[in-house]
């Protein structure tokens, strides 16, 4: 599988504009104040769309076995490295079976514009094959001054070069003994739980998302018989649904992709869901994408088997994702 090294301004979660960014040696992000590969990590569709600014606006495929009529060449590594403003250049996250275009596409991608400019593509890869790594982890470097290194190239390719090689087979070792979490949530399963997805931090945000999605619970399974909002039991609703009691946990988010997070009470009803001790009815995670749309989506999800979470309505299948914490004080 070809691999290709692009090199973008540092960004924390390159899921639209954000006030803080590095632009390092890059131009245009210095005089507008934006990079178009501010959407490197935003799933649309199940997709990610990659930019990375070139000097023509191609990228020579040919150098990655493509053939010199062909338009893209498909299953290619996409590393993304990016300048720190302590210095250095890193990892800060990669694309796996990507498709590499030769010539830059504009594309209709839905979401993708910013100050009324549409943002275009020049790669694109399955969303849960691209992993971003916590802005906080990102400490892989990336050698880039000397021969047969990257030097101020955005775009490089590193196969074949032996000033490279030993990096490049340290790099591929570190990407596939990842473990943490790909940001892909909307294709090819969901999270609960993870990193690399920004939840918003605004409270009264969270709250009229929450409160969306409550309602939309509502309308979508009837007459509640609780609330359990406040009793911090695991779970916010209660229903009946032929003779049995639904516990239901209602997750509300304002994007498209289903990723949540969990608290250790409302994991612990969910892992009692798991084995088999779960006492109180049949336990449910409703999740309501879109909650502040017209359109928003309602998901219902039921224990399947082992990590996997089936939706009653749609058949999407989400997986679990367990994370360890701390908090210090």
């Amino acid at each position: 599988m070809p691999v290709l090294l692009c090199h973008v301004i540092w960004m924390n979660h390159y899921r639209g504009p954000e006030d803080d960014i590095y632009a390092g040696g890059f131009d245009y992000p210095q005089e507008h104040g934006f990079g178009h590969e501010l959407f490197n990590f935003m799933p649309v569709n199940g997709t990610c769309y990659g930019y990375v600014q070139t000097r023509t606006g191609i990228i020579n495929i040919d150098s990655l076995g493509a053939d010199g009529d062909d338009t893209f060449i498909d299953d290619v590594t996409v590393i993304w490295t990016a300048p720190k403003k302590e210095g250095g250049r890193y990892v800060v996250g990669w694309y796996k079976g990507a498709r590499v275009h030769r010539q830059f596409e504009q594309g209709r991608v839905r979401g993708r514009t910013v100050e009324g400019e549409r943002v275009g593509y020049l790669i694109e890869a399955p969303a849960d094959q691209c992993t971003l790594i916590a802005a906080d982890d990102r400490d892989f470097a990336v050698p880039h001054h000397g021969p047969g290194l990257p030097g101020t190239a955005s775009v490089f390719y590193p196969e074949g070069k032996a000033q490279i090689a030993g990096w490049l087979a340290n790099a591929l070792a570190f990407i596939e003994a990842w473990d943490g979490p790909a940001i892909g949530l909307e294709q090819g399963g969901g999270l609960v739980g993870g990193k690399g997805w920004p939840p918003n931090t605004d409270p009264a945000h969270r709250a009229l998302v929450e409160q969306h999605a409550i309602d939309e619970t509502k309308r979508q399974l009837g007459d509640i018989t609780a609330d359990r909002q406040e009793a911090c039991c695991g779970w916010d609703l209660e229903f009946l649904r032929d003779g049995r009691t639904l516990c239901v946990e209602v997750k509300g988010l304002s994007g498209a992709e289903v990723a949540v997070e969990l608290t250790p009470n409302e994991y612990t009803a969910m892992a009692q869901a798991v084995n088999g001790g779960f006492l109180e009815g049949d336990y449910r995670l409703a999740v309501v994408t879109r909650a502040l749309e017209d359109n928003r989506v309602f998901h219902l999800f039921a224990h399947e088997v082992a990590d996997t979470w089936l939706c009653e309505r749609t058949g999407r299948r989400i997986k679990v994702k367990e994370r360890t914490g701390a908090r210090l004080g």
